[in-house]
Order: C-alpha cells, then structure tokens, then sequence
C-alpha cells in the first residue's frame, strides 16, 4: 500500500464512493482529459494497468489520448475502444485514519465490468470485450479536500463470455 499525505481534511466513505462513481461516468463518456487531472495527485499519482504502468499526469493524458511523442508506444484508450460501459460491482472502502506518517486515505477494493468495442481495419465488425476488472486504489486527500487518486493498481482482468482477447 502507497502512504497518503496529511490533511487537516477528513476523509469519508460517502465522499469515496461518490468519487469512484464520477471516476467510470468520466471513463464511459470518454470525457476530456483535462477533466481527469484534478482526480489524480498530480505527478505522485500512480497507476498501474495491464499495458503500462504510470505516474503523473504527463503520462496518463499520454495513456487516455495518445499521440504523446514522449509516450509513443501508448496509442491512447479513447482511440482504441469505443461504446464503453464501466458497472461497478463492488466497491470496499477502508478507510485509514492517521496512519503514521501518512494522513488520512482510503484504500479501495473495485471490481467493476467493463464492456467496450474495438475495430481492427481491415476487420469487418468490431470485437466485443468484456470483462470484470479486478483493482486496487488509494485515495487521499487534495489540499483543498478534495479525493484524489494517489494509486490505482489494475491487479487482475477476468474475461467473461463471449469476450474478445485484449
């Protein structure tokens, strides 16, 4: 588990979850990246998926958008999967209070079916993939008191039927 910072602000369950929610209605609509930045914790942020692991918003506006002649190996998720519907099946929220050293956070367990299309040229039809994404996150606190994602670990993908490989 990665330490969180102090704040003189209080973390709560209700707040989390409400900011997990927002998190995948963001993702589903494929919101502009820019609308992600204040969510992470700035360059501290770390997340870890399948196909890469990040850290700081550089490199996740490199991973959501692509063309990132820094990050060039990282086409952007946005131009790959279209229709994507994010359902949260479980969220567990544990909430750390004074922490030595660390502050207030929450870490959270999230399992969460997420359904997507991706084409392939010259293919006909696109692939449907579905699966339930098993992840880790912790959630500090922003200066002003606001969630933000300070880890975001992507530990297991399970395919459910009729999935598409990745």
């Amino acid at each position: 588990r990665r330490a969180c910072r102090g704040s003189r602000f209080v973390i709560n369950e209700g707040d989390v979850r409400a900011f997990v929610y927002s998190w995948y209605r963001l993702l589903d609509q494929h919101a502009p990246v820019e609308d992600y930045f204040p969510l992470l914790a700035g360059d501290d942020a770390e997340l870890v998926f399948p196909e890469a692991t990040l850290r700081g918003t550089d490199a996740f506006a490199a991973w959501y958008r692509g063309g990132s002649p820094k990050f060039p190996a990282l086409p952007g998720v946005t131009n790959v999967f279209f229709d994507e519907v994010h359902e949260l099946k479980r969220v567990d929220v544990s909430l750390a209070k004074d922490e030595p050293n660390t502050g207030d956070c929450a870490h959270v367990l999230i399992v969460v079916k997420w359904e997507a299309h991706r084409w392939t040229a010259p293919k006909a039809k696109s692939d449907v993939l579905r699966f339930d994404a098993w992840q880790r996150w912790t959630i500090a606190l922003s200066p002003a008191g606001l969630p933000v994602i300070r880890q975001y670990i992507v530990d297991k993908l399970e395919a459910l039927a009729g999935s598409a490989t990745l």
